[in-house]
């Protein structure tokens, strides 16, 4: 069970059942989903929840990253009561007075705006794609990713194109997925991650991911594995997208890889794919906006007004 606000309860394997009961009823955020958060929110082992109001104050930690790292508030009931009440703990414990990641839903329920800054980050927006359109490309819209997928099939003329399920539970074929993604990440360093927190990110999925749920599909030329995308179902009918790497030697494969794992969606009648957020990172960005995304998970940081606590005191 999880505890009452401020006692706060690690959020683990052993409490998962208590954990997505209680974001059941939320839309499927990556960065509510139990495994993204055992994912890449818990490293350090501390990553934890209590209840306040039927709702949950969340401790996040992000890797390397203190400024946006912090406690957010998740759920649509009596928001702004939950929202004073933690900055008034934050206050009381020393600690900058700032709720992170605060997702669309619950902001739009906040009955007192003015009360609040309110600002999106749009670092953390999760993109939202369509599973058909992808898998189809159809249309105007798809016609620059309709055209890159096409040079993939020529520039790889001559190969075997395979594409199926990595066993995720075989530790072999676990540890060929790590060491391959450990040699593309080398030959073509973009330098966006030079704590190379993904590899300690892939590490924990691959580890956990029987108990997570996780599931793989790969791509291989000619038998020789050329792309990893690793994934899981929430609690809706959608795909969160967790990992995707690629050979780059061999031009436009991302996009390709794109284009696979929706058809597989679709044949699995998952008409919605996130493609979690992009971190700044602006190729990215540019990547993502390129697929086209129907929809954006939209998250925000919150601080109280100074005129709000002269109010309240």
């Amino acid at each position: 069970m999880i505890g009452n606000f401020p006692e706060f309860t690690p959020i683990n394997l052993d409490n998962r059942d208590s954990y997505d009961d209680a974001v059941s009823n939320h839309p499927a955020y990556s960065n509510l989903s139990f495994p993204s958060m055992q994912i890449w929110n818990n490293f350090d082992g501390t990553l934890a929840a209590a209840r306040h109001n039927d709702n949950l104050v969340i401790d996040y930690s992000v890797p390397l990253d203190e400024e946006n790292s912090g406690l957010s508030v998740i759920g649509t009931s009596d928001v702004d009561n939950s929202l004073n009440t933690v900055f008034d703990h934050l206050r009381t414990t020393g600690q900058e007075p700032k709720i992170v990641h605060v997702p669309e839903f619950v902001v739009s329920n906040i009955t007192d705006a003015d009360m609040f800054e309110i600002v999106e980050e749009p670092d953390y927006n999760e993109y939202i794609l369509d599973s058909q359109a992808l898998a189809t490309l159809e249309g105007p819209d798809f016609g620059r990713i309709r055209r890159k997928v096409g040079k993939f099939h020529r520039e790889i003329d001559g190969y075997e194109i395979q594409v199926g399920a990595i066993d995720m539970s075989s530790d072999p074929a676990k540890a060929e997925v790590m060491e391959h993604v450990k040699r593309w990440v080398e030959a073509k360093d973009s330098g966006n991650d030079p704590d190379k927190t993904e590899f300690v990110a892939l590490d924990r999925t691959l580890g956990l991911a029987n108990e997570l749920g996780m599931q793989g599909m790969e791509l291989r030329l000619s038998g020789k594995l050329a792309g990893i995308l690793l994934y899981h179902k929430p609690h809706d009918d959608s795909y969160i997208v967790n990992h995707l790497r690629v050979d780059y030697s061999h031009p436009f494969i991302f996009d390709y890889m794109t284009h696979a794992f929706a058809k597989i969606a679709v044949q699995n009648n998952i008409p919605r794919i996130n493609f979690e957020m992009d971190l700044g990172i602006e190729g990215l960005r540019r990547h993502k906006v390129g697929l086209r995304p129907i929809e954006m998970f939209k998250q925000y940081l919150i601080k109280q007004k100074a005129d709000s606590r002269e109010v309240e005191s």
